[in-house]
């Protein structure tokens, strides 16, 4: 019908359609169709009823539509984190100081304060997960830290588990992340066209600013095409400082290099 009012074939439509706005139309709807139950679900309608509102069958192809856009099921959107204990731990690092929040499935937290200012990190917490019971401990906090930013002389990965809430892109997006090596960098584009969506660029760019946990998702490590280090949520002179550190990490293990290498895109 929409292909018919624009005077063009479907496929031509979608084609179209697509280039534009990095979706095709179905994934477009989709994301209206969840958009339009959150409302419905924040006004403590039913899962049921919200079903019906936004013109589905019933509950279970709403549970399909969110776990695809969202990650997450109705319920588990509707409780807005009602049943998950978070502990939280205020902490000093190389890189100023942080907060990190976890669950005991993993880690869900990771941020930096800007001018030092954590109140507003244990505010930004509580809005995403504001029906979560949050308490403080810094020693349960410590150790994961600890294997994020190790001490001198050991700087490699770490076991830590991840928990996250985001859109199914926004995963696709972190999950991208998470295979860039330290010591190396990519840009926006390169990802956009890692994940499968090459005109999403701008889209990656907003899913990378959205990352809940820093630097163990290295958000740090995505620049401009140009080259320009960029903007970072917790401030350019942190990310100039991540790379600089990861850089100079790298060289010492890999002292036959001159410099690091340009991360490139997986084989597969």
């Amino acid at each position: 019908e929409i292909a018919h009012v624009l005077g063009l074939s479907p496929t031509h439509a979608q084609r179209v359609f697509t280039r534009w706005a990095g979706v095709s139309p179905k994934r477009f709807l989709e994301f209206l169709t969840v958009k339009a139950a959150k409302t419905r679900l924040d006004e403590s309608r039913s899962i049921l009823d919200t079903s019906h509102d936004v013109g589905l069958s019933g509950s279970g192809r709403l549970h399909d539509h969110m776990v695809n856009v969202d990650a997450v099921t109705p319920g588990e959107y509707k409780s807005k984190g009602y049943g998950v204990n978070i502990i939280y731990g205020t902490h000093d690092t190389r890189f100023g100081a942080c907060l990190l929040a976890m669950t005991d499935r993993g880690i869900t937290y990771l941020a930096f304060a800007i001018d030092g200012d954590v109140d507003e990190l244990l505010q930004d917490l509580e809005r995403r997960w504001p029906r979560a019971t949050l308490q403080r401990d810094t020693k349960r906090t410590r150790m994961p830290l600890n294997a994020i930013f190790p001490g001198n002389g050991n700087h490699g990965g770490t076991t830590n588990n991840l928990f996250l809430r985001g859109t199914n892109f926004q995963l696709k997006v972190w999950e991208a992340l998470l295979c860039i090596p330290s010591g190396h960098t990519t840009t926006y584009q390169h990802i956009a066209t890692t994940i499968g969506l090459p005109t999403a660029a701008r889209a990656v760019g907003n899913a990378v600013g959205a990352n809940p946990v820093s630097f163990l998702i290295p958000c740090h490590r995505v620049i401009q095409s140009a080259g320009v280090i960029g903007n970072y949520r917790w401030g350019p002179a942190r990310k100039k400082a991540m790379l600089g550190w990861e850089a100079a990490q790298y060289q010492s293990d890999n002292s036959s290099l001159s410099r690091p290498l340009p991360w490139r895109e997986r084989g597969g």
